[in-house]
């Protein structure tokens, strides 16, 4: 009879370990003791106002354990309309002892489309066991309000998109749009690459409210010997008249180019080599000169001449700066003296860059006699006797006008009388 009564306590006490087993099972064994979003306490069901912009949430969570517990989790999710979108973050599992306080810290990013003002999400911050059924929430209302002033980048576009080579050139456009409440002046768009030591910068005139443009074609060349590998392109877009600006990263593939080790500093000099007619002592004739600097640096060229004693040689200009890939045309004005013989003759050029002679050139002319002493006295004469008889005429309408004149005189007096 003993036995019976034993054994019937033995299965109560079995029943009720079972029963205190399966209701700790369904209770999570800790608390929320507080929640902090960015920095400050929020109660289960506040409203939260956040800024329009706001790129992620920082949200902490103060746990007080009621028992011992190793499979822990806590996760915060901000529920939208659109599945798509995903904006949540949630724990590694923990374990605390009874009696403990931890806090658990989450980084929600938050989508992009809760740029829609005044519009309300629901955070939700869950706590659950693995060996429970159920889970403690906390839930606070986040409503996004409006900006005075702000930009957001919404699209770059590279050309070439995928890769570009050392030596040529980076085309970027990037598309903004003006979140904020006022419009935007004098927006700045700035593309650089730091690590290849080169940027661009472009204005844009005005970006309205809720207006989206795309900033014109900002290019950059990539150096000629740079090293292939990728290299980090950053974008900021300047607004509220500087003191505002937002950034990007992107990353840009840059492959070995073809020109690296190449003369940079490479000159082209065209001139004609066809003889030219002067006639001594008279006539001359011009040289036209060109000079194309096709290297990727400024030049200044300086250019003199040597004639001998047959010409007199003229340059203009006799110094040129050229930027690169900049040409221009110098002339060289050639005269024969008086006493410069016949036939062909010839002078040099020197085309100098600094201190070393980019090229010499030898050109060719040829002279014809001027007029003899006979034809110039013959001339000398002709222009004087032309004076002679030009006085002549003056003069005889001079003793004309006089004679005229005394009749006219004569006439007035005999009428008189």
């Amino acid at each position: 009879m003993k036995a019976k009564i034993l054994s019937v306590l033995a299965i109560m006490l079995i029943g009720l370990f079972a029963i205190s087993g399966i209701a700790n099972a369904d209770s999570v064994p800790v608390s929320i003791e507080k929640v902090y979003v960015d920095g400050k306490v929020v109660e289960d069901g506040d409203n939260l106002a956040i800024e329009r912009g706001t790129e992620e949430l920082e949200v902490e969570v103060k746990l007080e354990a009621l028992e011992d517990s190793d499979t822990l989790k806590v996760e915060a999710t901000i529920e939208t309309d659109h599945d798509s979108e995903e904006a949540t973050d949630k724990t590694e599992e923990f374990s605390m002892d009874a009696g403990d306080t931890r806090y658990e810290t989450l980084l929600i990013s938050l989508p992009e489309r809760m740029e829609v003002e005044d519009e309300e999400y629901a955070l939700r911050i869950e706590v659950s066991d693995r060996n429970s059924d159920e889970e403690i929430e906390y839930t606070t209302i986040i409503r996004v309000k409006p900006a005075k002033n702000l930009m957001n980048i919404k699209d770059v576009i590279f050309d070439p998109e995928n890769q570009v080579k050392a030596g040529r050139a980076l085309y970027t456009r990037v598309r903004m749009k003006n979140m904020g409440e006022e419009t935007e002046e004098d927006v700045k768009v700035r593309v650089s690459i730091p690590e290849l030591g080169i940027s661009v910068s472009d204005y844009v005139d005005e970006v309205e409210e809720e207006d989206s443009v795309t900033s014109e074609d900002l290019w950059m060349r990539i150096p000629e010997c740079a090293e292939a590998g990728e290299y980090t392109a950053t974008v900021t877009v300047e607004f509220d008249e500087g003191d505002e600006e937002i950034s990007e990263n992107f990353l840009i593939n840059v492959v070995e180019g073809d020109v690296c080790g190449l003369d940079e500093d490479k000159t082209v000099i065209a001139v004609s080599a066809e003889a030219q007619t002067v006639t001594a002592g008279e006539t001359g004739a011009v040289y036209p000169l060109t000079i194309s600097n096709t290297g990727n640096s400024a030049n200044t060229y300086t250019i003199s001449a040597e004639a001998g004693d047959w010409a007199d040689i003229k340059i203009s200009p006799n110094v040129a700066v050229l930027s690169a890939g900049e040409t221009k045309v110098v002339y060289v004005y050639v005269s024969a003296n008086e006493d410069a013989s016949e036939g062909a003759q010839s002078f040099g050029l020197t085309i100098n860059s600094g201190d070393e002679t980019v090229k010499e050139i030898t050109l060719n002319a040829n002279v014809e006699a001027g007029s003899n002493g006979w034809d110039k006295a013959k001339k000398g004469l002709e222009a004087a006797l032309v004076v002679l008889v030009v006085l002549l005429v003056v003069i005889g309408l001079i003793v004309g006008f006089n004679r005229l004149k005394g009749n006219d005189e004569e006439l007035q007096e005999e009428t008189y009388y």
